[in-house]
C-alpha cells in the first residue's frame, strides 16, 4: 500500500537521452552518415563552383570533368587502400571484334595486384588526373559520370556500358565462361545534375 497524499509520477522522457533509450531501438547504425552526407556536398560543391565558372565560356565542359575528378578523389580516399581509382582503359586477355577500346571515367581495380599496362597524360596533368590501362580480370567497377540527367546523356551512357558485355561471352578456347572480367563486376552511372523540369518524366529513362 502507497501512504495516503503520495503520487505516482511517471517519468517523462528526457530530450537529451539518447535516441535508442526513447524508441527502444539501437540507433548505432546510422553513425557516419552525417559525414557520410557531407562527403557528398562536397562533391556537389565542386560541381556547382566548377559549373558557374564554366557559364561565361562557349565550350561548357569543365564542370563535368571537375565532378569526374571529385568523385574519384573522394573515392580514393573512401575505399580501403588495396582498391586502386582511376579513369582510363580496360584491357582483356584477348580482344575480340565486338569490343571497343573506350575510356572510362571511373574505374575501380584491385591495386595490389594489377599491373598497369600504360599510362596516358603530360606533365601538366597530376597523378590522380592520368589515364591508366588496367587489365579487365583486375578490374571491379566502371562508372560513367554524367553532368545532367535526360534522355541523350542515360542511353549513350548506358549504350556504352552495355559493350562489357563483349566481356562475358564463351570462350571459344575451352567452350567456358570467359574470364576477363571478374565474378562481382559491376557498372553503373553517376549524374550530377537534374533539371527540375525533368523530374517526373519517366522517359528519360
Amino acid at each position: 500500500q502507497k501512504p495516503m497524499g503520495s503520487e505516482t509520477h511517471q517519468k517523462q522522457p528526457d530530450s537529451s537521452e539518447p535516441e535508442q533509450n526513447k524508441q527502444g531501438h539501437d540507433k548505432s547504425g546510422f553513425i557516419g552518415w552525417k559525414e557520410f552526407h557531407n562527403n557528398r556536398r562536397e562533391l556537389l560543391a565542386e560541381f556547382n563552383r566548377s559549373k558557374r565558372a564554366n557559364a561565361s565560356r562557349p565550350v561548357q565542359t569543365e564542370h563535368g570533368i571537375a565532378g569526374e575528378a571529385a568523385v574519384r578523389k573522394w573515392l580514393r580516399e573512401f575505399l580501403p587502400k588495396k582498391y586502386g581509382v582511376t579513369s582510363g582503359f580496360v584491357i582483356p586477355d584477348v580482344l575480340s571484334e565486338r569490343y571497343t577500346l573506350r575510356h572510362y571515367d571511373v574505374l575501380i581495380y584491385d591495386e595490389l595486384d594489377s599491373p598497369i599496362l600504360w599510362v596516358d597524360g603530360n606533365y601538366d596533368d597530376s597523378k590522380q588526373g592520368k589515364k591508366r590501362a588496367i587489365p579487365a580480370k583486375h578490374v571491379l567497377a566502371a562508372f560513367e559520370v554524367k553532368a545532367s540527367l535526360n534522355s541523350q546523356s542515360a542511353k549513350e551512357a548506358l549504350t556504352k556500358l552495355s559493350e562489357f558485355s563483349a566481356l562475358t561471352g564463351v570462350n571459344p578456347f575451352d567452350n567456358k565462361g570467359t574470364t576477363h572480367l571478374p565474378p562481382h563486376f559491376s557498372c553503373g552511372v553517376l549524374f550530377f545534375d537534374l533539371d527540375a523540369k525533368l523530374a517526373n518524366d519517366q522517359s528519360i529513362l
